[in-house]
């Protein structure tokens, strides 16, 4: 079994759904940390996260409810998570696994790190 590290990053635009991260299909599993940052806390953003399998397009296709692994259009900024930076922490992803953010009206960026056994 070998062990890398993994990064993933990206500006998420406004209201168009982004891969971040997605674990190797010839994985054993991903195990990673993922924290969403607002660029202005004027803004109440509404973010989303969720997990899918198999091909995603990003701008296109959208996570069925089944996929979301946090709070729908959970808030970040001056009304929702005031300091602007929701971190979710040990997500375990499966071979072909991909992480997706979402923000209505873009100013966020996502990060995910973590480390991919093969």
């Amino acid at each position: 079994m070998n062990i890398a590290p993994v990064n993933g990053k990206a500006s998420l635009a406004a209201a168009k759904y982004t891969s971040i991260y997605s674990a190797p299909a010839n994985c054993i599993s991903a195990t990673v940390n993922l924290r969403l940052v607002s660029q202005d806390l004027t803004k109440n953003i509404k973010t989303r996260l969720a997990i899918v399998s198999g091909a995603f397009v990003d701008g296109v296709d959208a996570p069925s409810a089944i996929n979301w692994i946090s709070a729908v259009d959970l808030i970040l900024g001056a009304n929702g998570v005031p300091t602007g930076i929701m971190e979710d922490t040990g997500i375990v992803l499966s071979p072909g696994e991909t992480i997706v953010a979402y923000a209505d009206l873009g100013f966020v960026t996502a990060r995910v790190h973590g480390f991919v056994k093969t």
